[in-house]
């Protein structure tokens, strides 16, 4: 309930796809994940099978974005 505090959004222990439809007009563009102000916290995605995501050319719109989270150590992106 404290908004200070960033929670656990879910826990699957199926697979889970992310995929995005194909852009009609380009090719090189595809979805975006992104982590979103979570300053100082270690965040975990592990087993999630991502398609279709990044938009190449266009600066901040990688595949998987961590976006001003300052420090990341311990975070943990694997198996995907």
């Amino acid at each position: 309930d404290d908004p200070d505090f960033p929670v656990e959004v879910a826990q699957l222990n199926r697979n889970f796809v992310l995929e995005a439809e194909e852009d009609s007009t380009n090719s090189l563009h595809g979805g975006h994940l992104m982590i979103f102000h979570t300053p100082d916290v270690a965040q975990t995605l592990q087993g999630v099978e991502i398609k279709n995501f990044g938009q190449q050319g266009v600066l901040g719109k990688y595949p998987i974005h961590f976006h001003m989270c300052d420090a990341v150590e311990g975070s943990l992106i694997s198996r995907n």
